[in-house]
């Protein structure tokens, strides 16, 4: 296999990009650690994400100790995404803390590999990379001059027991940093060496966070001057993702927690990011002959779009209340149907995405002050007045709203127990609005399920939420007959009674 140097200098000399006159320079290379079937086939979905960012697949490593046998997919992937995978000596010192000794020893061997002037990333099996490793001039110099890139963690983790081998008194903490995104070149191996024998030590073989505490132990105590602190956007866990966001991480989704929620998240979000075709909105779709002289700033649109839709996907799939395997069924069924128009009764973490499937024609009903911040765009505020399991009169549709839309959501308002207003009024205006589609999120509880039943029938679909299969999204597909009701005419439901009843 040619070396990377060797590759990188192809790249350069094919005129595709200048490297000295590009303000941001991409990455030069990625390695993801993982030991066990788990981490294997998480770093399998998640290395992908990343080669569909640089100029050479190659330049992307997923780093196995030696002697460890790999699994059918991380096989498969290599071969079908043209990442490499690399082996390295694993000595494992304690049956304790085994992940620190893992990353620590396999962080040493990645930068010692790295020749002079090379930029790595090393990163965690449940990252994944949204947009290209561009990196600030200035950080670029930094790293390139003996530092370390971390992002800040979502709260700081320092110990405050002095009696913890760990602890750092006040004045010698380091802003205190996660470790699943790092950014390093050679000139800082002294920082890796360190890692590595402090990882080895029996005081470390206890504690929280593995490798995290060893790495913002030595920064404080021994290198505050060599941490490069990063934007929030190379490392995006929970609160930090964002539409701005480069690398995500859904931070424990690997390994023990693999089939808790974000481990699903993981494994929903990167097949959707590589995925051929993905959902493209209709006004921004090329045409057929590619001819028109708008065409170019079309794609260029469309390429946003896309970018936009990652990482609002991946926003929803980690911080939404649905499963993941539930919003990829509602893209993929917006797509399909081509809807050009959606209503969202309830906000939330996954607003933006639903904003990213139908940009220009998308309007949101929210009731609860707390959640209108989420919204893309202004709200529609409107006050249910309803409880859950007592039928009202439905009242008059909104003037903002009351028109023809292809799909809806109903997602609010909150309608989880007695005490709070029902779904029956947003259930009723949907059957009354929607031309093509209705989704209905918690579907298992009673009262939307009566409430549907009346207003729209039998669901066409019920999706489980992937690790909740108590939790169930119903999908109703409109017959034509009821597409092409007016919108404002008063209608009887199938029992005959009026639909305000």
């Amino acid at each position: 296999m040619q070396s990377h140097k060797l590759l990188r200098q192809q790249f350069a000399e094919s005129g595709s990009v200048r490297f000295d006159e590009a303000p941001r320079m991409i990455a030069t290379r990625v390695s993801i650690i993982a030991s066990g079937r788990e981490y294997q086939e998480a770093a399998a979905c998640a290395a992908p994400t990343y080669t569909r960012h640089l100029p050479w697949p190659e330049a992307v490593s997923v780093l196995v100790p030696r002697g460890e046998g790999l699994t059918d997919l991380l096989r498969a992937h290599s071969r079908r995404y043209g990442f490499s995978v690399a082996r390295f000596p694993f000595r494992q010192i304690s049956e304790h803390k085994f992940t620190s000794q893992l990353k620590c020893q396999a962080f040493l061997f990645a930068v010692q590999d790295l020749e002079d002037g090379e930029i790595l990333f090393l990163v965690d099996a449940d990252t994944f990379d949204l947009k290209p490793l561009a990196l600030p001039i200035e950080v670029q110099v930094a790293i390139r001059g003996g530092k370390i890139g971390l992002a800040p963690d979502i709260e700081d983790r320092h110990s405050r027991v002095p009696t913890e081998p760990w602890y750092l008194a006040p004045a010698e903490r380091a802003p205190y940093v996660n470790s699943g995104v790092i950014v390093a070149s050679r000139k800082s191996l002294d920082m890796f060496r360190l890692f590595r024998r402090l990882s080895r030590q029996a005081r470390f073989f206890r504690g929280p966070f593995n490798d995290q505490t060893v790495i913002n132990y030595a920064l404080g105590k021994h290198f505050r001057d060599r941490l490069e602190l990063l934007d929030t956007n190379y490392n995006g866990i929970g609160s930090h993702l964002s539409q701005d966001t480069i690398i995500g991480h859904c931070a424990g989704g690997a390994g023990w927690l693999g089939r808790q929620p974000r481990g699903l998240a993981h494994r929903s979000i990167c097949p959707e990011l590589l995925r051929k075709g993905r959902f493209a909105p209709p006004h921004l779709a090329p045409s057929g002959d590619g001819a028109s002289d708008g065409s170019q700033s079309r794609l260029g649109a469309l390429q946003v779009s896309r970018s936009g839709f990652e990482a609002s996907f991946a926003q929803a799939a980690i911080r939404g209340l649905m499963g993941a395997n539930q919003y990829r069924c509602i893209v993929r069924h917006l797509e399909r149907v081509r809807a050009t128009s959606l209503l969202v009764i309830g906000t939330g973490y996954d607003s933006w995405l639903w904003y990213q499937c139908a940009p220009g024609k998308v309007a949101y009903v929210e009731d609860n002050a707390v959640y209108l911040r989420l919204a893309p765009v202004r709200p529609v505020r409107y006050k249910f007045r309803s409880k859950v399991g007592h039928w009202v009169r439905v009242p008059a549709i909104p003037s903002a709203i009351n028109q023809a839309w292809d799909a809806i959501i109903v997602d609010g308002p909150r309608g989880y127990d007695a005490t709070c207003p029902g779904r029956q009024i947003s259930i009723a205006w949907a059957s009354r609005l929607a031309t093509k589609s209705v989704f209905v999120h918690d579907y298992e509880r009673p009262w939307e399920r009566s409430v549907c039943d009346r207003y729209l029938g039998a669901a066409s679909k019920v999706i489980r939420a992937e690790g909740r299969k108590d939790r169930q999204l119903g999908l109703f597909c409109l017959t034509p007959c009821l597409a092409n009701r007016s919108i404002t005419s008063q209608r009887k439901d199938r029992r005959g009674k009026s639909r305000a009843g």
